[in-house]
């Protein structure tokens, strides 16, 4: 076995234990003390990338690991010279020499940790705060990734990624570590599949990450996603259509990314080199979720599933059913009225040929919204004008999106896809 090929095994073995490891640990000493459960699961793997480049993989990896951070948690709860701020019922036993080794052995049992990492999931998506504050720690505690790696990952300041975990886990320390009870488990299951959205969508599918970064997130999201879809009593159409819409996207990958890892337009895309197995694994995911109960919160992620996978089963760009996608996105954007979603529908209506409807959908887009919302409406109202061969209103667009501040890589784009549509 070469070096390489070592290491990218022993990394993995590491990842998949990450979310057991620190759901036992945050189940132990409570999720005030998240940065403890952290740095003992961070120490563990230290100790694993030590001693297995030398011994091998061990034939249980999990095992190996589960017995080395009981140990280091022991001695991490014997080396505090404060008493943390446990869960109540755990504050003496862990704080007592006489039961404190007697607590952690319990704890890391596996007839008691299969579902630690599911209240981990409902933990980490549980809390009222900003979804732009809760990615970064989803992406730490999840991925193991660092404030730097998901600086990078993001394409955000270093400081503006720190200040956002600060804020995260301040707001999440209070959290309930559980699975909710059957009254609440469809809100908070939704909760759980909008963070897993976000964790893909925000990183996997943009230029920012590396091919490393892009997978290890795509691999960790649909980890997740698969502990749900093993829980039947908990899994909804909404965890089903979620996991089609990554693997459509998945599926996609060798011809959505150039050599140099920016992103390569859907009608750019060479469809031979597309993964025809995960279609095929999509399509059957999209047909469960359609033949479940359907809610509002489910809703979403179905309709999302219906148009990627209506992008993925053409034959070329050209015969994309544009009228299927265009009343897929007005359904959608009946249920969720944000810029996003209004963007996408006038692409939409401008490909399926009517300009007029597309300009009046974003002339209804609220600029306000951010920045970044105005600068992507204009830069979309460049594409709609180039697309009904308007040069002077597409270049005119263009300039205002540039003035607005579109990311320089997004105006290179504009300005090739701009360029190509005039010229046709």
């Amino acid at each position: 076995m070469s070096e390489t090929v070592l290491h990218q095994r022993i990394a993995q073995a590491l990842q998949q234990s990450r979310g057991q490891l620190t759901g036992v640990l945050l189940r132990l000493v409570g999720p005030s003390n998240l940065d403890l459960a952290q740095d003992i699961v961070q120490d563990t793997f230290i100790q694993a990338l030590e001693r297995w480049p030398l011994d091998g993989i061990p034939q249980q990896p999990t095992a190996w690991l589960t017995t080395v951070a009981k140990r280091k948690t022991l001695d991490a709860l014997r080396a505090q010279d404060v008493r943390l701020k446990y869960a109540e019922r755990l504050a003496e036993p862990l704080t007592s020499e006489w039961t404190v080794s007697s607590t952690v052995e319990k704890a890391f049992d596996a007839a008691v940790i299969t579902d630690d990492e599911l209240r981990l999931l409902f933990w980490l998506s549980s809390a009222d705060m900003p979804q732009h504050n809760r990615l970064p720690l989803v992406l730490k505690t999840l991925c193991g990734m660092d404030a730097k790696a998901v600086s990078r990952a993001l394409l955000l300041p270093l400081e503006t990624v720190k200040k956002r975990l600060v804020r995260a886990k301040q707001a999440i320390q209070s959290a309930d570590f559980s699975i909710p009870e059957e009254t609440h488990l469809p809100n908070a299951l939704h909760h759980v599949h909008l963070a897993l959205y976000l964790m893909f969508n925000e990183t996997v599918n943009q230029a920012g990450p590396d091919l490393a970064t892009r997978e290890l997130i795509a691999t960790t999201v649909r980890g997740y996603l698969r502990i749900i879809l093993d829980h039947k009593e908990i899994a909804s159409s909404g965890s089903y259509a979620l996991m089609a819409i990554i693997q459509f996207h998945m599926a996609r990958w060798p011809a959505r990314f150039d050599e140099h890892g920016e992103m390569v337009a859907i009608d750019e895309q060479n469809r031979a080199i597309w993964h025809t197995g995960l279609f095929i694994d999509a399509a059957k995911l999209l047909e469960q979720a359609l033949d479940m109960p359907q809610t509002e919160a489910s809703q979403r992620f179905l309709l999302e599933a219906l148009i990627t996978y209506e992008h993925s089963r053409a034959s070329s760009f050209t015969h994309t059913q544009w009228s299927l996608i265009v009343d897929y996105y007005h359904k959608w954007y009946l249920l969720e009225p944000t810029p996003p979603v209004a963007i996408n529908l006038a692409v939409a209506q401008a490909q399926h040929g009517d300009i007029n409807a597309a300009l009046a959908t974003l002339e209804n887009v609220d600029s306000r919204y951010s920045p970044a919302i105005a600068a992507r409406v204009l830069a979309t109202q460049a594409f709609v004008s180039a697309l009904s061969k308007d040069s002077i209103k597409a270049k005119l667009y263009r300039n205002k999106c540039a003035a607005a501040g579109l990311p320089t890589k997004a105006l290179a784009g504009l300005d090739r896809q701009i360029k190509k549509l005039l010229s046709d």
